[in-house]
């Protein structure tokens, strides 16, 4: 299971730079890019809750489902078991 964050569409389509909404949301620039870009090793409900309403959206807008895919940590273990 992969749940992707789509922030970067949200956050373009609201016309907000990168810095901006690191600073609205009380964040550091480096925290949201690691978010952005799929680096974070975790995303806090505080964290998701000030990005939600800093872009004024739902979780929902900024996580997206994907049914069928393992993420690479998963595969990676998978193949640790075989």
């Amino acid at each position: 299971m992969v749940v992707k964050i789509t922030l970067k569409q949200v956050r373009e389509q609201r016309g907000l730079s990168q810095n901006k909404l690191a600073q609205s949301a009380g964040m550091t620039l480096q925290n949201l890019q690691k978010i952005e870009y799929g680096q974070a090793k975790s995303l806090t409900l505080q964290a998701l809750d000030k990005l939600c309403a800093t872009l004024n959206c739902q979780p929902g807008d900024l996580l997206q489902y994907q049914a069928g895919q393992n993420s690479p940590c998963v595969d990676r273990i998978e193949g640790e078991k075989n």
